[in-house]
């Protein structure tokens, strides 16, 4: 199949949202480009809506459900844009032979960086200070410094090689 036939549905609100360069190469191969205009993840009826006549799909957390997968008419492919393919009916794309792919490091660096985010809130207990703050008292620094600590990461994973 020739990419510059091809429709693509693509539906992650973070897709191209620091790299609009992925808009312009993504628009380059292939023939037409169907956005999501809501601006959050699709419900199975909006998915069903706009799947019609697309050979792609770059998936978000979108409901792709049996019923969208058969008004699917012409997909080929689900690539999803994260790690998770739960909100897939694996069972219908696979009757439809629709190859179903994800990408498992989209998201790694992000989650690691607010694992250290939790790590420093934990350690320094943010959330009581904030509470604290908010009712109008001034407690002392609450929490331990991290400074001269060891802190261990359990899993190298993705996520955890980037800890």
């Amino acid at each position: 199949m020739e990419l510059k036939s091809c429709r693509v549905l693509v539906t992650p609100t973070s897709y191209g949202k620091n790299d609009l360069q992925l808009w312009t190469e993504l628009e380059a191969l292939v023939g037409e480009v169907v956005r999501n205009t809501f601006g959050r993840p699709l419900t199975a009826g909006e998915t069903r809506g706009l799947i019609k006549g697309c050979d792609g799909y770059i998936a978000g957390l979108d409901t792709i459900d049996r019923a969208a997968i058969e008004a699917a008419d012409r997909l080929k492919i689900i690539a999803r844009y994260g790690v998770g393919v739960d909100g897939v009916d694996l069972d219908a794309a696979k009757e439809r032979s629709i190859i179903v792919t994800n990408t498992p490091f989209a998201n790694s660096v992000s989650v690691a960086e607010l694992a250290i985010g939790l790590l420093f809130s934990l350690a320094r207990s943010i959330p009581s200070a904030v509470a604290t703050t908010k009712a109008g008292q001034w407690a002392r620094p609450m929490g331990i410094t991290l400074a001269g600590k060891t802190v261990g990461v359990i899993g190298l994973g993705a996520i955890g090689k980037q800890v």
